[in-house]
């Protein structure tokens, strides 16, 4: 028994040696094939969702047409129910600069990758970061953590889906959490 368990981390360690080599190799390599790749494209996808996010805090419509698709969806994963055409979208930013003020935005990490096969076939840029602003009529700060995987076709974003917990703005609006049983 303790023999097995001793094979076991062996190969676990030598798995994880292997994926960290392949992953490096496959960073560097623009022609390496498999189900999903690092994108050779990386660096200017990036950029271009680092210029939406920008774009977003400003209300800066022109730029958020000239970044997105015609047929760009913004996709609130916690509520499916509020996607958002592109040109719903643009209104919404725009309606924030009244609304909110002080809008921040703390990238935590990005990444690009190359869906070569499946139902998610394409580029795609996953984005993390801390979204911060204080709502005017509450005088009320925010600091909310979100994480965005948006595609893109031809360069532009087309799809963003967005995940971000919606409980600090509900505290931060006076909304009290109380357990079922209370």
């Amino acid at each position: 028994m303790k023999n097995l368990a001793i094979l076991s981390i062996l190969l676990s360690v030598f798995v994880m040696i292997q994926g960290c080599q392949n992953t490096s190799e496959g960073a560097d390599d623009d022609a390496a094939e498999g189900p999903v790749i690092y994108n050779p494209n990386s660096t200017s996808y990036i950029e271009s969702v680092q210029q939406l996010v920008d774009a977003m805090l400003y209300g800066d419509s022109t730029a958020l047409i000239d970044l997105t698709t015609d047929d760009f969806l913004s996709i609130y994963v916690t509520n499916p129910m509020d996607t958002a055409s592109r040109e719903d979208f643009i209104k919404d930013w725009i309606s924030f600069q009244t609304s909110r003020s002080n809008q921040q935005n703390d990238r935590l990490a990005a990444s690009s990758l190359k869906v070569n096969e499946g139902d998610y076939i394409g580029d795609w840029v996953q984005y993390w970061g801390n979204y911060s602003a204080t709502l005017v009529d509450a005088d009320t700060s925010l600091v909310i953590p979100y994480f965005l995987n948006l595609q893109l076709t031809n360069g532009k974003i087309s799809r963003m889906y967005s995940y971000y917990d919606r409980v600090p703005i509900w505290q931060a609006v006076g909304y009290q959490i109380t357990p079922p049983d209370q």
